[in-house]
């Protein structure tokens, strides 16, 4: 068993089965952590429903021991895939923290100022370290094909530096100042990024519909940006129960009602909010949202319904 062929059988099974690769990485870390694991405590350890395991068990069963109450691997593969999965979507996080601390300190000066008529406020490199190792914890970087729309604060660049993600990340930004660094940078780090210009409002963005796993973004804070963006979110993700839409969203304590408008908007999408990581991001001289932003989680539902990708003069910028 050789590696080449092994993550070609956990790609075809995530593609076949709707699940996660680095799901399938940790069903067989735990089979080799543990010689004895029930279905059961696959279910609660890996998050996926029973049914759903059964398909996997049945797809992987050249690997596995006859059915039983546990769930074993066959002996001879112990060795050669500890040996596959000793480093495979491994991350030292003190390790990966460092190496972004360095590079975001050394390319700090270059990067264009804010536009604050963008609604332009730079995240801090501790929450540039934060979105990074959250999203590969939710196994939302290994194998993926992942989209920023825009990326003032160069969330793709702690993404790459995962190495992870497999070559496939793009940001779309309507700002040329952030892409033209952005492309120094790839070209300085050798990052696996592509860029595309595009204002959200009037691009369609076609040549990138239904392409991606995983859409990042961190957009106006208004309730028609947020909507514009989640729009453009929902038309570039594929619709499978394994993607995953993140958007930032930040406001004053005392504005709860904005909070409530923005979910409204979100469930008007078929959109369900699987996860809100209150005060997540900090950024500097946003000080009319208190430095700070949630994160929120999303992922689409069997009944969403495409947005038509119809030109608009709606005012998404706060100064507008």
């Amino acid at each position: 068993m050789d590696k080449k062929t092994f993550i070609s059988q956990i790609e075809k099974c995530s593609e076949l089965h709707d699940v996660k690769p680095g799901v399938l990485l940790d069903f067989f870390k735990l089979l080799l952590e543990k010689n004895n694991v029930t279905t059961a405590e696959l279910v609660y350890k890996l998050g996926i429903p029973r049914t759903h395991l059964g398909r996997i068990l049945q797809f992987f069963e050249d690997f596995l021991q006859p059915k039983s109450h546990h769930v074993r691997l066959l002996a001879q593969y112990n060795e050669p895939l500890s040996h596959i999965l000793r480093s495979e979507n491994i991350i030292d996080e003190k390790e990966f923290s460092s190496k972004l601390l360095k590079l975001f300190s050394e390319i700090q000066k270059e990067r264009p100022h804010p536009k604050r008529e963008l609604d332009q406020f730079l995240a801090t490199t501790e929450t540039m370290i934060k979105r990074a190792l959250y999203l590969h914890k939710n196994n939302d970087v290994y194998k993926r094909k992942i989209l920023l729309l825009g990326d003032d604060d160069l969330t793709s660049v702690a993404i790459a530096l995962l190495n992870t993600a497999d070559n496939k990340i793009m940001v779309a930004d309507i700002d040329k100042d952030v892409l033209t660094n952005l492309q120094r940078l790839v070209e300085k780090y050798n990052l696996p990024i592509k860029t595309t210009q595009a204002d959200f409002r009037t691009d369609e963005l076609e040549s990138l519909k239904g392409q991606f796993d995983l859409v990042f973004t961190d957009p106006p804070y208004t309730t028609d940006g947020i909507s514009l963006f989640l729009d453009r979110a929902i038309n570039s993700i594929r619709l499978r129960n394994s993607s995953s839409i993140y958007f930032c969203y930040g406001n004053s304590s005392r504005a709860t009602e904005r909070i409530l408008s923005v979910q409204k908007a979100v469930l008007n999408k078929d959109l369900v909010l699987t996860s809100i990581e209150k005060n997540f991001n900090q950024y500097t001289g946003a000080d009319s949202i208190g430095n700070g932003s949630s994160l929120y989680g999303c992922a689409v539902t069997p009944s969403i319904k495409l947005p038509k990708l119809n030109k608009t003069k709606e005012r998404i910028y706060t100064h507008e």
